[in-house]
């Protein structure tokens, strides 16, 4: 009852004006930060100058504008302190959370004002609501409020509880922070070493070694949850991709059976997970059912939804299911919100229908040209260069995918003299902008290309000449990933393969 008459006292206050919130019932619906608000959920107002006109007849320099503004944000503030999700199940992660955050902000508000009894009641429900949910810095500050009130009141007995109390939620805390900060080391640093070299593989070694000894001393889901993500990672860098796929594949049955911890998002992000390493372990099984799996999480035209048709797509690509890559590829193109994508992605696409293109020919697979562009109609290599605005920017990125292509095109067509033609202007091109520090695959790649020109094309002494970069190349990690330092939609191994088939077929007709 003594917590129940301070916090009434407190809510019934003179002291404390009446709280409008922005969607309350009662707002005032003519006031001028509630028709800021409106207008600009409704889209009404795209910008400050449109806002600004409209409400005030000023400008958005002018101080009016400012201040309300200034008006909007603290409503906000205030409204947003009592959000509650209408459908939010109270058993959730999410939920609780919320709960937690809520009452450690009360008691730190009652303490504030002098009502230390009540507050401390209050931190008690906090550290007792946050421990299954592992909220460690919450029970560390409500810890460490509880142990200054009790050596103020000379509880020694209760100060010593609530000091372990601290020390251990601190250790957790910090085991997290350092979890997350290897996690993103190896993401951020280790995985631009284009070559996996001694000094790199013990470095590597040394983070595995210090995360599974922190693992095993504080099994916290966080803890865990970075370790997975780091493990993946780090068998992708070691070249390991069959290790990669089941340890990500672990991952999600790790999300899924965390209880209280698991929701919809972090699963998907785990299926992205086992989707990036069935691709790099060409794995089409694994990766065909984590797409369809993530897709079911996933609202169609969403940024996940065109992430997880691309590595499904790349993935097809990569493992001669060409079938499957064609119906992904319409599927994305189709979609009405592909208009509205950045540039750079729908000009990746178009670089991945040129590819796919290119596959279908080599692999004489007819029957599907109309599938992909529609009948009467085919791929032209100029029509895909004009359609890229970007291209003639892009000198590591786009260009070089889009460059390789050509080249394929015309070896498929057996026009070598346009081949020869373009082969100086490319050995200028590597070394202008393919070092073998920015672009080391890339580099090695057109060398091979270059070697193949110089032996007349012959696939024998093609083969020989430049298996010495081939191995360079292959030393190399492999990297999907789109971006300015290096895009493979096939690796350069394969494509390599590809072409001495092609080389072997012209030499025997």
């Amino acid at each position: 009852m003594d917590e129940l008459k301070d916090l009434i006292n407190i809510a019934f206050s003179d002291r404390i004006k009446k709280i409008e919130l922005l969607n309350g019932e009662d707002i005032n619906r003519k006031s001028l930060p509630y028709r800021l608000a409106d207008g600009i959920h409704k889209g009404k107002f795209g910008s400050d100058a449109e806002a600004a006109k409209a409400l005030l007849d000023k400008t958005p320099s002018d101080s009016a504008y400012k201040m309300l503004k200034k008006r909007l944000k603290d409503k906000l503030y205030t409204t947003l302190l009592f959000m509650q999700s209408k459908n939010s199940d109270p058993n959730s992660y999410h939920h609780q959370a919320y709960e937690c955050y809520k009452l450690l902000a009360v008691a730190k508000m009652l303490m504030s004002i002098g009502i230390n009894k009540s507050g401390a009641r209050i931190l008690n429900k906090v550290i007792q609501r946050s421990q299954p949910i592992e909220l460690y810095e919450l029970i560390e500050q409500a810890a460490i409020l509880l142990r200054r009130e009790t050596i103020q009141g000379g509880d020694y007995v209760r100060f010593q509880e609530y000091n372990a109390l601290f020390k251990e939620a601190n250790k957790k805390v910090a085991a997290e922070a350092k979890a997350e900060q290897m996690h993103y080391d190896i993401v951020l640093n280790f995985s631009h070493s284009l070559v996996p070299e001694k000094e790199l593989i013990e470095k590597l070694n040394k983070y595995k070694s210090k995360f599974e000894k922190l693992k095993e001393k504080y099994n916290t889901f966080n803890v865990s949850y970075y370790y997975f993500q780091f493990i993946v990672v780090y068998y992708q860098l070691m070249k390991e991709y069959g290790k990669s796929l089941e340890v990500s594949i672990q991952f999600e049955k790790f999300i899924v059976d965390s209880g209280v911890f698991y929701n919809s998002v972090r699963q998907s992000n785990a299926l992205m997970v086992i989707l990036d390493a069935s691709l790099l372990a060409k794995n089409y099984q694994a990766g065909r059912d984590s797409a369809q799996k993530a897709l079911e999480f996933q609202h169609k035209g969403s940024f996940n939804w065109y992430k997880t048709q691309e590595y499904y797509f790349l993935l097809c690509l990569n493992t001669a299911n060409l079938e499957s890559a064609v119906i992904s590829f319409k599927e994305v193109n189709e979609d009405p919100g592909f208009a509205k994508l950045h540039d750079n992605q729908k000009e990746l696409w178009r670089v991945y229908g040129g590819y796919l293109w290119f596959l279908l020919l080599y692999s004489n697979k007819a029957s599907l040209y109309p599938d992909l562009f529609g009948k009467g109609h085919s791929f032209r290599m100029s029509s895909l260069i004009n359609d890229i605005p970007h291209y003639s920017k892009d000198t590591k990125g786009i260009k070089v995918a889009v460059l390789i292509l050509q080249l394929l095109f015309f070896l498929l067509e057996e026009e070598f003299v346009e081949i020869t033609s373009r082969m100086e202007a490319l050995r200028l091109y590597l070394y202008r902008y393919l070092s073998v520090e920015e672009a080391y695959r890339s580099h090695y790649f057109i060398k091979m290309l270059m070697v193949m020109d110089r032996y007349n094309f012959d696939p024998e002494k093609s083969h020989k000449m430049a298996a010495r970069y081939l191995w360079k190349l292959l030393e190399a990690n492999l990297q999907y990933t789109p971006t300015q330092t290096q895009i493979e939609i096939v690796p350069y191994e394969d494509l390599w393969t590809i072409i001495l088939k092609i080389l072997n077929r012209k030499k025997n007709i």
